[in-house]
């Protein structure tokens, strides 16, 4: 935490002044420009993969960890391609919509954060790989979350875009039930 005040100590706290800025017209229209069509990428990847209806239902713990990740699952869908990522964290199921180019929103704790809004979205990165970014949209959070599976093991990467230690979480590995 220290790091970010001293941040704000001496870049934000010295731009600050009492007077309102001159107005910019030509700085205003290229802010509402950019805005109109920012976007968060979805990962990039296949819809599906020959290892996605294998492991499909299959529910793989983990040991205890600081992420309080005690087991996790993919579902897919009816249609072979919808993933729903089903947790269990600190005790309580969550079961997450994965969109593919999309984003789908549901509700994630994780580690020591609450439980909120998220959206998610997923790919398949390699045939043994899928790959989730989780965005916690009322924060500045989002995980990628890397699921490798192998025979009967699950291979679990996290990631956050910022934090306030360490953005890479220890690597999980999970056995199946």
């Amino acid at each position: 935490m220290q790091r970010v005040m001293n941040l704000v100590w001496e870049k934000l706290l010295p731009a600050l002044q009492p007077e309102p800025l001159t107005p910019n017209p030509t700085a205003r229209a290229e802010l509402e420009q950019f805005w109109k069509t920012a976007a968060l990428r979805t990962p990039a990847g296949a819809a599906t993969s020959p290892r996605a209806t294998q492991v499909s239902g299959r529910r793989y713990r983990f040991p205890p960890n600081a992420q309080n990740l005690e087991a996790l699952s993919l579902e897919l869908g009816t249609d072979g391609v919808a993933v729903t990522l089903v947790a269990r964290i600190n005790g309580a199921e969550h079961r997450v919509p994965c969109g593919q180019g999309t984003w789908q929103k549901g509700r994630l704790a994780i580690g020591a954060m609450p439980e909120q809004p998220v959206a998610a979205s997923g790919a398949w990165t390699a045939d043994d790989t899928y790959t989730a970014l989780l965005c916690f949209y009322e924060t500045p959070f989002c995980l990628t979350a890397k699921l490798k599976f192998a025979e009967g093991q699950l291979i679990y990467d996290a990631e956050y875009n910022v934090a306030f230690g360490p953005t890479r979480q220890p690597q999980l590995a999970g056995r199946s039930d």
